[in-house]
């Protein structure tokens, strides 16, 4: 529902001045992952002000957005290669 609201223009401009960005970047640090992967893609609307970026990159997001990323990538490649190894050991 968030990153829908922050489709708009007016409320990109008004969670960047308000300070939301930085809150933004610190829940991407957050245990929950699918908290990490909401803030991580009101981000990416946000951001689509200039502002915003700025405060994402002075804020240090853009190593932390990158870690998570590649942890998730991580992740996935983790999962389809052991989805893989089971296909080869059963015969799929």
């Amino acid at each position: 529902m968030v990153t829908e609201i922050t489709s708009s223009y007016d409320v990109r401009k008004s969670l960047t001045d308000l300070g939301g960005v930085p809150l933004l970047i610190e829940i991407l640090s957050d245990q929950a992952r699918e908290l990490q992967i909401l803030a991580a893609q009101t981000i990416a609307n946000v951001a689509r002000i200039r502002k915003a970026r700025m405060i994402v990159r002075k804020c240090g997001g853009i190593p932390k957005i990158v870690s998570r990323l590649l942890t998730y990538v991580a992740f996935y490649l983790y999962l389809h290669i052991i989805i893989h190894l089971k296909k080869i050991a059963h015969g799929w």
